[in-house]
Order: C-alpha cells, then structure tokens, then sequence
C-alpha cells in the first residue's frame, strides 16, 4: 500500500517495482456498501476492509468511482511504518523489488498479492466498521502483530474515517519515529491535477497551487490549511481533509487521463506525519473524504477548521512530537511524556504547524527535570518559520530557566518580546535540557498556547503523595484532575482555585489547605476521602451518582453555597442501612468498623450559614461537632426545641438516625452510647487529649429536665421502666 513513504525511503527505483513487481489483486471482490444518496463508499472485506469504491450515489461500475485499486498497495487504506530498517521475521524472505523493507502491516495486503485477513465487519444505515489483521507489505504471507480498524459514517458528500491500530509485536525495541501515511490514498487516473493551499495565512481566501508531479518519487509539500485534492479539468474531484496535518505528499504516477480504477496510472496524496510506534501502542486517526467541487472540499476544511495555535496535550498520546538524542517511556503514555535526556542535546521535535506568532505571545510548558547534581538547568524554545524557509536556529529561539529537583511546575515562557518570533511559525522545538548523563530524565505533561485550566495527575496503581506524584505546591487558576485507577494523597498546602475532578480512582485530603480553595467534583466508581484525623476546608463539593466521599475519622466542612437538601441526600446514600458503608453518598469506613465493633458513631453534620456545611465523625449526640457530648449538646436540644414535636430536624435539632425529626428514637442514641460527660469520645483514634469544657450552671439546671425526658425515653426503649412508672434507672 501507501507506495508515498516506500518511495521516500527508497528512492525511484521503486516506481519499477509499483509498475512491474507487484502482483495485481485478484478479480474477486466482497464490497460492503454505504450510501447516504449523496455519495456511495464500498470497502472490500476481502482486502482487510481497504476502502475501493467512493462514488456519487446513483451510479455503478468504475465510471465514476474515484478510487485506483490497480494492486494490494493502491485503495485508500492504512498503512504503519517502524523498524527494523530490514523487517525479515525467522523463515521470510522479502520481495526483491522491495528489499530492504522496514516492519509494514498494510491493510489490503502484500506485494505478492496475498489479502490481509477479514476479523469482523459490520455495517449499519449510518455505520461501517471492519478489522482486520494486516499482512506485511514486502514479505509472502506474513501477517503482522496487529490488529486495524476502521469506522465510517457519511454525511452529504463527506466520508469521515476514524482509523485505530492496535499493535502487539515481540519485538519491544522502540524504533525511531517514522513517516507515517495517514492516510494513503490512491485516485483514479481521470483526475489529474494536484490542488491545495500552500501559503502561510490559512483560510484566508489566499490562491490555491498546483502540486507539480510525474513521480515517484512524490513530491512533499505544506497544505497549511489541511487538505489537498485531486480534481478532474473542471475542478471536480477527490479532496482529503486531515485536521491538525499540515505536511502532505502526492503526485501523479503513469499517464494522467488515461486508464480505468484498476490502471496503474494513478494520483496519490497522503497526510503525512513523522511517529514512534511502539510495539504495543494503541494509534488513531480520523480524515475526511470530500467528494466534489473544488470550492466545495475548501469549503467543508474551512468549516471545520482546527485551532491553529500549539496546544500539545501529552495525555494517552504524543501529540505528534518525536525525539532527537533522547527515547521516551514507551506506550501507554499517561498524563506525561517521560523523556530521557542521558545524551548530549536531548530534543523534543514537534509535529509541522502553521499559526501566526502574533496570536501567540508565549507558550505554557508543564515541566518536572531531575538532571543528577543540579539545582536547575537550561530549557529552549526554537521554532520554524515560514514553512520552512527560515529553519530553526539561536537566533530564532527563547532560553528559560527549569528547576531540576523532580517536580512539575507550569512555566511561561514569552516569546512575544523576541524579534525573530514574528510572521507564520510552521515547527516548534523543545530543549529541556543542554545536556544529560545517565539517569536524568524530564517529564512533560503539555506544551500550549493556552495557559492551562486543569493540571493531570496520573496515579496508575498503589498511593503516591503530592511529592512521589511531582505535583508540587498547585498555585494559580488551573485545577486539578485526578486519573488513574490508584490513589492520590494531597499533602501540600495548595492555593489553586480551579476545579478538582476524581476522575478515576482516589484522592485523599491529607492537609487541611490541601483543596481549601477549590471546589470537588467526584465521578462515579471514585472517592474522595480524608486521611486519618484530618479536618479539612473545600470551597464546594459535587458528588456526582455513583461517587463517595469518605468521612474517616475527620471532618469537612464545604464553605460555599452546598444545598442542605443535597447534603441530606447523600447522607442518606452514604448511610445506607445505617452502617455508613453504602455504595454511593457521604460514607465512612472508620464509622463501619465502629459500629461493627459496638461503638456507637455516625457521620454529623451542621449548617454554617451562607451555604457552609460541616461533616464529621462523630457519636450521636454531640449537636455542635465538637467531639463531646456534654450539657452544651443538651442545650442543643433545649433552643432547637423540637424533641418531640414532629417537626422538621437536623442533626444540630438531635437527629441522629436521619428520619428527619429529633424524638426518642434519637434520645435513646444519645444517652445509650454512654458519652455523655465523658471527655472527647475520638480522643484515642485521633491522638488527642481529653480537654474538658466548662459547665454554665445555668445550663445545667435547664439541661435536667431534657436529661430526665432522655434517660426515661432511653429506659422505656430498652424495657427498664414501664411508661407509667416515675422510677428512674441510673446510667
């Protein structure tokens, strides 16, 4: 497939191997169909799902169909490059027009003309999907260690294909990064001429070029707007539109004019971007096939035209950056690109871009060095101009300090006040460091035109804290988003004011500070829990269905606008039935283990006004949470004055079991977990020492007539006295 990259590597003498020394595809086809009434796409299940037909509805056979399907190496199709640079498997030979040959699954099949394998297809009347597993371009019926697939769905006169392939190669070596076609797309012979926009104001109307071409080899260019089409004498033709892709290569092989879809006259045009592929990497793409006018391709990349400004997002995915003197991690990448620079002149290089150096005054990095026997090192900026007219160089680049103690911090760097950051910048390079030895590394979790709204942290499995995860103190306006199936615990003092989101897994709040400032939102299936002791401060709270927050042994109180009718709700959930473990809610585990125990507990709760809610651990009892039940708590009782009355309660009112009014059901909690007067009941759990509080004789005499009430509802629960006897029990 996809001979772009095949002649780039190898150079013209290939094109006698595409003429002559493949093996055309065999007549058999098995084409599955989707057709919206505007345009009719077929791919061929027998050639792993490798696009063959895109035509306008309405019409049959190759007369308008768009597509070259001369051999297993035209269609339009995936194809992957990676090393080896001689990819010879034990007991393979490779083709001799296509040797040497680096590792090449290709979706439609071999040069001897053998098909990729068919795993599953389906098509509905929006959707086709195959997968299939792909054969190895230059070798006789090897298939590859991976697995391709393909969505499509139509709209109008536009294809979009989402690709995806999923590798699991032996070979674990990380081979350099490769051109890769994303993807490889061969046209019928009737179109003719190669068209795009070349200049470096995208979409701005500017004049279109011709792409002059009798390869291969191909010709590589910038399609600065993103898309390039072949197009028939009166600009009707075949547009692909690959957002984000900026460097293309294509041409024209044979005869322009001449020949039918299975001709070897063909065009060729591929989106092209330089990629690591590791051998257990998960890779997708998604482009867009535009059938029509030429105005109407432009039009639809127009319309849908992606942010131009850098904004690099190392979560899941490189992002199209590729190394110079240094390796990565491998695959999966979490939330960060984890770069070795144990060499002289470690490089980042950044994918081909095109974006105006005025709309971006400075570049945000996120950034954590360890360089061995330094406190800091050197980072650097260099960019392209021009689409490459004016290459990289100290002249056009911008130096800036990084601290090298292991820590991520968000530095900003402006570009704005260097002469040479001026006019199209067409590539971005980044120098975390000038030089490295054996150990040092740097971990980068974006680099952006924006400054950031939420910062990653990634914790796979196990417990990190704040410091083992590199976090450093979180200051400024950007949140926090917790990933990964493991648990977070924040020890730091952090003034952020952006949001936290428990994306997956667990967050502890090991520091009052911690998330004083921010507002939680916890997703389903995660937790946010306090550590052992800690009384804690969020500005709001959001527990989403499925998600817990896990009281412990602390206290939390939510100083902004949480609703009393929302914390009632998920207390309830937490409290389950009754041993605070439930599966969603406000929940606590020290609180189970209690009450398992036969210690009386439960989660407290108390409104604070303007919208401020307090929760603690706590005995049934102690109305104002301060970890004693003493005559202020049955002054608690006295004011509220709604013991008995079936009135509307809360747990300041002496609702302790949650059913919404404060009677002798509750009462009997109070005066059965024998606290009363007792000292701090969470003294032992929490490290605390007994402190009494003073006793108001005035409170005491007002307090003895609700003890008597308690004490005798208390005895009358458990069958001590009768309801009509006066007598007393003592506690």
């Amino acid at each position: 497939m996809g001979h772009a990259s095949r002649v780039v590597v190898t150079g013209a003498a290939c094109w006698a191997a595409i003429a002559c020394g493949v093996v055309p595809s065999p007549a058999e086809a098995q084409i599955q169909y989707l057709d919206n009434g505007s345009i009719r796409l077929g791919v061929d299940t027998s050639k792993g799902g490798a696009i063959v037909v895109l035509q306008p509805s309405g019409t049959l056979g190759s007369g308008s169909n768009v597509v070259n399907t001369f051999d297993l190496g035209r269609e339009i199709q995936q194809s992957y490059y990676s090393g080896p640079s001689s990819f010879v498997p034990a007991g393979a030979t490779q083709h001799p027009s296509w040797s040497p040959w680096p590792w090449n699954p290709v979706q439609a099949g071999d040069a001897y003309g053998n098909k990729s394998t068919l795993i599953a297809s389906s098509t509905s009347s929006t959707q086709l999907y195959v997968k299939s597993r792909p054969k190895q371009w230059a070798l006789q019926n090897v298939d590859s260690e991976c697995t391709l697939e393909e969505w499509i769905t139509l709209s109008g006169s536009v294809a979009t294909v989402r690709n995806r392939l999923t590798n699991a190669r032996s070979d674990t070596v990380q081979y350099a990064a490769r051109t890769q076609e994303l993807p490889a797309v061969y046209t019928w012979a009737k179109l003719t001429q190669l068209k795009t926009y070349t200049g470096t104001q995208p979409f701005t109307s500017g004049s279109l070029s011709v792409i002059p071409n009798t390869g291969p080899p191909w010709t590589t260019f910038r399609a600065t707007e993103g898309w390039a089409a072949y197009v028939d004498a009166n600009d009707w033709g075949l547009g692909v539109f690959a957002p984000n892709n900026v460097k293309f290569i294509g041409g024209f092989a044979g005869t322009p004019g001449t020949g039918s879809t299975t001709s070897s006259n063909t065009g060729y045009i591929a989106p092209i971007r330089s990629e690591i592929i590791d051998d257990d990497i998960v890779y997708e793409h998604t482009y867009h096939l535009i059938l029509g006018s030429l105005a109407s391709i432009r039009a639809f990349a127009t319309a849908n035209k992606p942010d131009l400004k850098p904004d690099y997002q190392f979560r899941g995915t490189r992002d199209g950056w590729t190394y110079t003197n240094a390796t990565d991690s491998g695959f999966p990448v979490t939330d960060r690109l984890h770069v070795n620079t144990n060499s002289a002149d470690p490089q980042m290089i950044g994918p081909e871009c095109s974006f105006p150096a005025a709309d971006v005054p400075k570049l945000f990095v996120r950034v954590a060095a360890s360089v061995a026997g330094a406190a800091q090192t050197s980072g650097r900026f260099y960019w392209e101009r021009e689409n490459g007219a004016l290459p990289m160089s100290t002249a056009q680049s911008k130096g800036f300090t990084i601290a090298a103690d292991g820590q991520f911090r968000t530095y900003e760097v402006v570009l704005s006040s260097t002469s040479s950051w001026t006019g199209q910048i067409s590539r971005l390079r980044f120098d975390p460091v000038t030089s490295g030895t054996t150990g040092d590394f740097v971990e980068v979790q974006f680099i952006s035109a924006y400054a950031p709204s939420t910062i990653y942290v990634d914790v796979a499995s196990g417990t990190q804290t704040q410091v083992q995860a590199r976090a450093s103190i979180l200051t400024g306006t950007a949140g926090l988003t917790k990933t990964g199936t493991g648990t977070l615990s924040l020890t730091l003092s952090n003034t952020f004011t952006g949001t936290t989101r428990v994306d997956a897994g667990r967050l502890i709040i090991a520091h009052r500070q911690a998330l004083a400032s921010s507002t939680v939102s916890v997703s389903a299936g995660t937790m946010l829990a306090l550590a052992t002791g800690v009384d804690a401060v969020v500005r709001g709270l959001d527990l989403q269905s499925g998600g817990k927050l896990d009281i412990g042994t602390g206290l939390l109180t939510v100083t902004d606008s949480l609703a009393s009718a929302t914390a009632l709700a998920k207390l309830r959930e937490g409290r389950g039935d009754g041993t605070w473990s439930g599966t969603s809610g406000i929940v606590s585990t020290a609180i189970a283990g209690d009450l398992a125990a036969g210690r009386a507990r439960a989660i407290g709760w108390l409104e604070n006004g303007g919208g401020a809610i307090t929760f603690a651990y706590a005995a049934p009892g102690d109305t104002n949470l301060d970890r004693v039940i003493d005559i202020l708590d049955v002054a608690g009782f006295l004011t509220a004055g709604k013991f008995d009355t079936g009135s509307a309660a809360d747990w300041s009112d002496g609702d302790f079991n949650y059913d919404g009014v404060s009677d002798v059901l509750d009462a009997a909690e109070f005066m059965m977990s024998g606290y009363f007067d007792a000292g701090p009941y969470a003294a032992a759990a929490r490290g605390m020492a007994g402190v009494p509080e003073p006793h108001a004789w005035w409170l005491a005499g007002s307090g003895a007539a609700m003890l008597l009430t308690i004490r005798r509802a208390a005895a009358r629960r458990r069958g001590c006295i009768s309801p009509e006897s006066d007598g007393l029990l003592s506690f």
